[in-house]
C-alpha cells in the first residue's frame, strides 16, 4: 500500500498523539452507525489492539468486529480485564510487558 507507515513510525506517531492529548483513533470509529474504520480493510503491517474490556469509548465488541474483518499479516487482539479506555494507566505492567512482548516478535 503506497504511502502506508511503516510500524515504528506509527507507533512514534500514535505515541506522540497519546502525549499532545489527541487521540488519532477517535475520528476513525465515528459515523452514524460507528463504522467508519471498516474503510480499511486491510493493511500491509502487524496490527495490535489493546484494548480495555470495559471501554465505553471503544467497545470492546466493536473492536472484536473490526478484528474479524481486518487482513494483516499478523494480528492480535489483547484484552485487559480491569481496565476501560486507558490500560496503559490502569493495567500498567501488564500493558507494558505487551508492548514489550509485542517488540520482541517484531
Amino acid at each position: 500500500m503506497a504511502g502506508s507507515p511503516d510500524s515504528s513510525n506509527f507507533l512514534l506517531f500514535f505515541a506522540a498523539a497519546l502525549y499532545l492529548g489527541i487521540n488519532p483513533t477517535t475520528e476513525a470509529f465515528k459515523d452514524e452507525a460507528g463504522r467508519e474504520i471498516t474503510e480499511i480493510p486491510a493493511l500491509q503491517l502487524p496490527a495490535y489492539f489493546l484494548t480495555g474490556r470495559n471501554d465505553y469509548n471503544t467497545p470492546y465488541q466493536l473492536v472484536r468486529e473490526y478484528y474479524e474483518i481486518l487482513e494483516a499479516p499478523e494480528k492480535e487482539i489483547i484484552v485487559f480485564e480491569d481496565s476501560a479506555h486507558t490500560p496503559m494507566f490502569a493495567e500498567n505492567d501488564k500493558f507494558s510487558q505487551a508492548l514489550i512482548d509485542i517488540k520482541k516478535q517484531n
